[in-house]
């Protein structure tokens, strides 16, 4: 799991004013399961979580991963 700063730029300007922070979680081939919590809001950036086995509820996240990347913004 890795926190990234946010990147400024034109198009991701109004997204990252309102939830700053980015977590990424990467997967390696080793199926995972993960627990985000944060005191503020928290958005999966993806078109579809069901498809990608995570639940987000308020400011919590959970759900499981083998290969690929999913990433949250967040605030608080």
């Amino acid at each position: 799991m890795a926190r990234d700063t946010p990147v400024q730029n034109s198009t991701a300007a109004d997204a990252t004013q309102t939830l700053p922070n980015l977590v990424t979680i990467v997967g390696r081939g080793v199926p995972s399961n993960f627990e985000i919590s944060v005191d503020g809001d928290l958005e999966m950036l993806a078109d579809d979580p069901v498809a990608e086995g995570t639940v987000v509820s308020g400011g919590v996240a959970e759900g499981a991963i083998d290969v690929g990347v999913q990433r949250f913004r967040f605030s608080g």
